[in-house]
């Protein structure tokens, strides 16, 4: 029996569901710990950060992420899935908590990068293990939600900010006034404790045992799932039954990093790389240089500064309120995704969603009043979705399982310098001239989906 055929024997059950909600939070999680810096820059007063300070503090957690991106990746093909993925949700938990008591913007920035370490290195690694466990039968709509809680990350992000970060809360801790905003890190970093815990309770990737020569561990791996979805052993696999994987070969010895990205680089996966490196450059650049500086948008337009002598002043709560609205704008976009993505196909979803995207950034540039620009952030929100969604589950498809998340790591890495060139960017030209930076993401996001025609079908 192939791989394949023996995840569809065994069934889709209450395992694939536990896996979701598990995987899910963990996708969750950074998402909350992307998009928090978002909401503290402008209320974190007591730093007294310029402009330039803001642009590196956005940008530098994609730093981060560009290093752990293609580390932890290629580690996850040689060590495993889910060890690789309790590592860096800790050590995206733990300096996210640290950065809650930062005295001052250097150590902030630091702690920042550490957090972003640990964001590189969970994103390409949670989605091969969840994708390694799928029966193709549920393959692409079950990705494709896994993907949607990044949406519900944003929104617990942004909710969390809206009742949190404009109230006058909290008091002295030695050196530092330990306010709203810090009680919104510390609460923040939640989600990541809570799901490395979790992964102590699910097995390893099956898939992943069979790649390094372990097949009585896939076996075993493979008997934890059938138990969950059906109570008990009604099958008997056994080490025989499974033939080697079509897709890639079993080996007895590990695949290192530089092995597999070198891999990548030659035929037949030349092509997909190079298109794949583009998209994830210019999809990266657009959304999260544009993104994670409209909490900062809403404040330029609002009537004088958010920050009183202390702290966030409590009477502008609105634009924590305008960047939830943003957040939750992403659902239809989500529920669009999951209904069509297997039946229109995944690269026509990342075109049109790129394509649309980019037309609603050029009307950013049209408008001069704050309500069409929250009208328009949330189009653009809505819109942009669907494309990351799409490009996750294209992302794993795309490639054999060696190769995997070595190939996802390194299209996060080139995604990560793409974001940090869009925060700095940004943060030179958002007090100058917005039209700049605006109709470059435009021309990006376009060009991104014209590249994505030309990618196979999966």
């Amino acid at each position: 029996m192939s791989y394949d055929d023996i995840l569809q024997a065994i069934g889709y059950g209450k395992f694939h569901y536990i896996l979701l909600l598990v995987c899910g939070l963990a996708v969750a999680a950074d998402a909350v710990e992307i998009q928090a810096i978002s909401f503290v820059l402008p209320s974190a007063c007591d730093l007294k950060l310029n402009d330039i300070e803001k642009g590196w503090l956005t940008a530098i957690i994609f730093i981060g992420m560009m290093v752990g991106g293609y580390v932890w990746g290629g580690l996850a093909d040689v060590q495993g899935r889910r060890n690789i993925l309790r590592y860096a949700l800790f050590v995206n938990g733990l300096f996210g908590l640290i950065s809650a008591f930062s005295p001052n913007f250097g150590f902030f920035a630091f702690c920042r990068f550490m957090s972003g370490l640990g964001v590189g290195g969970s994103m390409p690694v949670v989605f091969s293990y969840f994708t390694e466990f799928q029966p193709r039968s549920h393959r692409g709509s079950m990705i494709t939600i896994l993907a949607c809680f990044w949406m519900l990350g944003t929104i617990i992000a942004a909710g969390l900010a809206w009742l949190i970060i404009p109230h006058d809360i909290g008091g002295p801790l030695g050196s530092i006034f330990f306010g709203s905003w810090r009680i919104f890190l510390c609460i923040a970093t939640f989600p990541c404790f809570t799901v490395a815990l979790a992964l102590l309770f699910l097995p390893e990737s099956p898939r992943f045992y069979l790649e390094v020569g372990e097949r009585r561990k896939a076996i075993k791996s493979l008997q934890t799932v059938e138990r969950f979805n059906r109570g008990a052993l009604r099958s008997t696999l056994h080490v025989s039954h499974i033939v080697a994987i079509r897709d890639g070969k079993i080996v007895s010895t590990y695949y290192t990093v530089l092995q597999a990205s070198k891999e990548l680089f030659y035929q037949p996966y030349l092509r997909r790389t190079l298109i794949l490196f583009n998209i994830w450059f210019t999809f990266s650049f657009g959304y999260y240089g544009l993104s994670l500086w409209f909490p900062e948008l809403f404040k330029k337009f609002a009537d004088g500064s958010t920050c009183s002598n202390r702290m966030l002043n409590a009477n502008n709560t609105e634009i924590y309120f305008e960047s939830f609205l943003t957040s939750i704008s992403t659902l239809p976009g989500n529920l669009i995704t999951v209904l069509l993505i297997d039946r229109i196909g995944r690269k026509i979803i990342l075109a049109c969603s790129m394509g649309s995207s980019g037309v609603a950034v050029f009307f950013i540039w049209l408008v001069n009043r704050k309500q069409d620009t929250v009208i328009l952030s949330c189009v653009f929100s809505g819109l942009s979705i669907g494309g990351w969604n799409a490009l996750d589950v294209l992302g794993p498809e795309l490639y054999p399982t060696h190769l995997r998340s070595t190939a996802f790591g390194l299209q996060s890495v080139l995604g990560r310098i793409a974001s940090v060139l869009g925060n700095l960017l940004f943060a030179q030209l958002i007090d100058v001239d917005c039209a700049i930076p605006i109709l470059l993401v435009s021309a990006c996001l376009g060009w991104g989906a014209i590249s994505a025609i030309w990618l196979p079908n999966t």
